[in-house]
């Protein structure tokens, strides 16, 4: 691969482009929606966090340990689990921590479980790097607009879109999908995507809607204002 993804998401991404293309040629997307109305919950969870930081240090660290005893339990997103990552990164400066819950392992994580070899081939070695990149040329208020380029750039433009739309890998890996799961040949696996909430148009929308309103209903403004136009 040219762009190898290390999201495992593209696996189902894949098996249910194949179920679709059987009925559709063209299906609509909800890529974007999230990050462009604070949907996802870490936006919530920065903002606790901003209360978290004005708590005295000593009921912090009580809390963080109650967390950290609780048991742990295997159902998707958990409340053991949700709570652990959030004071894991709570008390780190808004870029870091917003990585630290987007991604699956933290630098430190990485260096004990990469082997000397892959660690070598790491330019930057394991570290938030491209976070603090991206970060540089995100505005520097409010806080949710900074979080919400960072989702767009990263999350996003790096991770979701990848798994469609890059050029230079998409037909290769649709063709390895292919081979490994069976199926159609790659140029008939998938009907187009229509990305509603990426049209300029909407993106202009948002911009607006969110000057004016707090991230906690931005969601809610989303679906009202598309609940008679779209399924």
């Amino acid at each position: 691969m040219d762009e190898p993804l290390g999201d495992a998401s593209i696996l189902p991404t894949y098996l249910l482009s194949r179920f679709a293309r059987k009925s559709v040629t063209v299906a609509l997307s909800g890529d974007g929606g999230d990050e462009l109305f604070a949907g996802y919950p870490t936006y919530q969870a920065h903002r606790v966090a901003h209360a978290w930081a004005r708590t005295p240090r000593a009921a912090r660290a009580v809390a963080r340990a109650t967390v950290n005893r609780m048991p742990v339990s295997h159902d998707n997103l958990s409340l053991d689990f949700r709570l652990k990552r959030f004071v894991a990164a709570a008390d780190l400066d808004p870029v870091t921590r917003h990585a630290v819950w987007m991604g699956s392992f933290t630098p430190d994580e990485q260096r004990g479980l990469l082997t000397p070899g892959a660690l070598a081939r790491l330019p930057d070695g394991p570290s938030y790097a491209d976070w603090e990149r991206m970060a540089a040329a995100a505005p520097t208020d409010p806080w949710l607009h900074r979080i919400l380029y960072l989702d767009l750039k990263g999350y996003l433009g790096e991770g979701v879109l990848q798994k469609v739309t890059a050029p230079r890998w998409r037909a290769r890996w649709r063709s390895h999908l292919s081979t490994l799961l069976g199926g159609e040949p790659a140029a008939a696996s998938s009907p187009a995507e229509r990305r509603r909430h990426l049209h300029h148009a909407a993106v202009e929308q948002r911009h607006a809607h969110l000057q004016r309103a707090r991230h906690r209903g931005a969601v809610h403004l989303l679906q009202h204002a598309l609940a008679e136009v779209s399924p």
